[in-house]
């Protein structure tokens, strides 16, 4: 782990968004706080390799500071949260006050972004044949997730809820040869960062605390 450098966090620390992009093996991750205008970087890295004897991990400050860097390590994606945690509560001194989780598919029942309660974990057991190699590893990172910050509220943002609001002809269409641009996409942490502050700020409060966001599907 490098020396300790200073990481510019934003006056409410209690609107922290931490972003979490589980995939099969690697884990993408953020720390977000509000800016001047949008959502802003704190902390960012990635565990690449997870479960290999080649993995690594790579955390940076909003800077592009090295803060952490392991090589040919064999970790899982819990291992990669709990560095991260250390490195927010050394650098950020707060706690993410929302956790949003990339979950690729939410099976028949889950169709929109929402709180994760255990009746959502419920249905996403269910749904496990649907991509067995990612909704495992997604629960997983859930409950460990919510073990390490009890105290901030989880939401799953699924990419297959993108699907539900993209313009009938893409959706129709076998092959677009120019396709539109989908601001919502959800591949990116940014996505899962501006779903997840909304969704904190529809369930928590009356106006959010951001950028104005509609609830997703509207």
């Amino acid at each position: 782990m490098a020396g300790v450098v200073s990481v510019e966090t934003p006056a409410r620390k209690d609107d922290l968004i931490l972003v979490l992009n589980s995939g099969s093996s690697s884990l993408k991750f953020g720390i977000y706080g509000h800016g001047a205008g949008d959502e802003v970087p704190l902390l960012t890295g990635s565990a690449e390799g997870v479960g290999r004897s080649n993995g690594t991990l790579h955390i940076r400050s909003s800077g592009g500071e090295l803060l952490v860097r392991q090589e040919n390590i064999l970790e899982s994606q819990s291992d990669a949260l709990t560095a991260l945690a250390a490195v927010i509560r050394q650098h950020v001194h707060s706690t993410p006050a929302a956790v949003g989780h990339r979950v690729v598919h939410g099976g028949p029942q889950l169709c929109a972004h929402q709180l994760i309660t255990p009746r959502v974990l419920d249905e996403l057991r269910l749904a496990t044949h649907f991509a067995p190699l990612h909704i495992p590893q997604a629960l997983s990172l859930v409950a460990s997730a919510q073990s390490i910050f009890p105290s901030a509220a989880h939401f799953a943002c699924f990419d297959d809820a993108f699907h539900q609001t993209i313009p009938a002809v893409a959706s129709s269409r076998s092959c677009i040869t120019s396709a539109p641009s989908f601001p919502n996409e959800p591949s990116s942490r940014i996505s899962v960062t501006e779903q997840a502050s909304a969704l904190f700020a529809i369930e928590y409060r009356s106006t959010p605390p951001w950028a104005s966001l509609p609830p997703a599907g509207s």
